[in-house]
């Protein structure tokens, strides 16, 4: 089944992104790896804010895993409002310290107006 193996791959992403050697960054709830793009781990209830670039996130819906390739064109403020570690690969953006006007959060449960 083709929907078996994309959700086997998406979950091998995941644990690839878990298990990298995350450090901690001068940015209050959010870790760092740098490889070939910029790997984050975001904690719960904390956010982080980028310039402009792709935005690899992988999200546990109710019956399956998601895999969502996000391209912002503005500053964007991404917020994890879940309970859970986040885990996010960057290209092409880069880390601010200051607070977007445009705001991206994922929040925890099920909602109507869901972009994935």
């Amino acid at each position: 089944m083709v929907e078996d193996k994309n959700q086997k791959e998406i979950i091998k992403i995941y644990n690839d992104l878990k298990l990298k050697p995350y450090k901690k960054t001068n940015l209050e709830g959010v870790d760092i790896y740098y490889e070939d793009k910029k790997y984050l781990r975001i904690h719960p209830k904390s956010l982080v804010n980028l310039t402009p670039g792709n935005i690899l996130i992988i999200l546990k819906k109710t019956k399956k895993w998601v895999a969502q390739i996000i391209e912002t064109l503005k500053d964007t403020t991404l917020i994890n409002e879940t309970n859970q570690f986040m885990y996010v690969t960057l290209d092409k953006s880069l880390l601010d310290k200051e607070e977007k006007q445009l705001k991206f959060t994922i929040k925890q449960g099920i909602s109507n107006n869901e972009l994935f």
